[in-house]
């Protein structure tokens, strides 16, 4: 323990003053951990030379008052610079420049928090003035009231959102159900069991349909395969009378059409000087189809479009599938 009253008794108050800041000074050299200033590489010549007076007297006396008259001098020519710089930025014609200044002195500072608005619009800025806020403000929305009763449950009256159903309603549906409904037995058993439902005997059946597919009481696919082929083979049947070969007469139009791209593809070739090329080879070549192979692909198109009701057209008239 120090004893300030023995050490300072016989001073006078200059010499007190700087036996106390020599103390203090010895102290914060020795417990206080130094803090590397930053580098002058990005300063001005004059800027530079203090900045490394300065380092180099805060390295060997840190809290002298030498230290801090120069930390002063460089602060203000730090400030004179900055000023300098803004009224350059500002009234030089240069937009990279003027961003590049904007974009460092928005820079925010992440040490602390913001400043923040209270309830009453006064603006926080100190971390005692935004604790008391956020105090007062998590006290009010997370304590109850010392007077406030806990809110009564209303239990609903049933665990059924549903509206109540009558039985002869649900009865009338099972029995408008029942000839939608089929048995299918299954095994080699003589005895088959009844099924009733609200009355009505379910009438058993050998075969049955379920998301497409025919099942039978074997349990044999050849029934399925037959319904399968045979809706096949009438499509193609279709397909190849709607798609015969024209009439002599028909043919001739549809030559007179495609050869104006047998020509077209044959112009091409001698207006850039290749060499000659049949017209299958020309299609391969530009990768084109003939216009008849076109035509038949168009209308198989809207075979299939109409097959399936993609198309707001009645067909009937056109054609019919067996």
């Amino acid at each position: 323990m120090h004893n300030w009253t023995i050490a300072l008794s016989n001073k006078t108050a200059t010499e007190a003053y700087s036996y106390f800041s020599e103390f203090l000074n010895s102290l914060l050299d020795a417990f206080v951990p130094l803090k590397h200033s930053q580098s002058s590489s990005g300063y001005p010549k004059y800027l530079a030379q203090l900045h490394d007076r300065l380092t180099k007297l805060h390295e060997g006396a840190p809290n002298s008052d030498a230290t801090h008259s120069l930390r002063v001098r460089f602060d203000k020519a730090l400030k004179n610079f900055e000023s300098k710089r803004e009224h350059n930025a500002v009234n030089s014609k240069n937009a990279n420049l003027f961003f590049q200044f904007c974009k460092s002195r928005f820079k925010v500072n992440t040490s602390s928090l913001p400043g923040i608005v209270d309830s009453n619009g006064n603006v926080l800025l100190t971390d005692k003035e935004k604790a008391n806020s956020f105090s007062k403000f998590f006290s009010r929305v997370q304590t109850p009231p010392k007077d406030s009763s806990p809110p009564s449950l209303t239990l609903p009256k049933s665990s059924f959102d549903l509206p109540f159903i009558p039985i002869s309603d649900i009865l009338i549906a099972i029995s408008q159900i029942v000839p939608k409904c089929s048995v299918l037995h299954l095994g080699r058993l003589k005895t088959r069991s009844q099924y009733i439902l609200n009355g009505n005997i379910i009438s058993p059946k050998d075969e049955v349909r379920d998301l497409g597919i025919f099942f039978t009481r074997n349990l044999h696919f050849g029934h399925h395969i037959d319904q399968i082929t045979r809706k096949a083979r009438s499509l193609c049947n279709l397909l190849l009378r709607s798609f015969s070969i024209s009439p002599p007469d028909i043919l001739g139009l549809v030559n007179q059409v495609e050869s104006e791209q047998r020509e077209f593809t044959r112009r091409i070739l001698g207006r850039f000087k290749l060499p000659y090329l049949p017209y299958p080879e020309r299609l391969k070549h530009f990768q084109l189809d003939t216009l008849e192979y076109r035509r038949s692909l168009n209308d198989m198109y809207f075979l299939y479009d109409s097959l399936h009701e993609f198309v707001l057209l009645d067909t009937s008239s056109l054609y019919a599938i067996a």
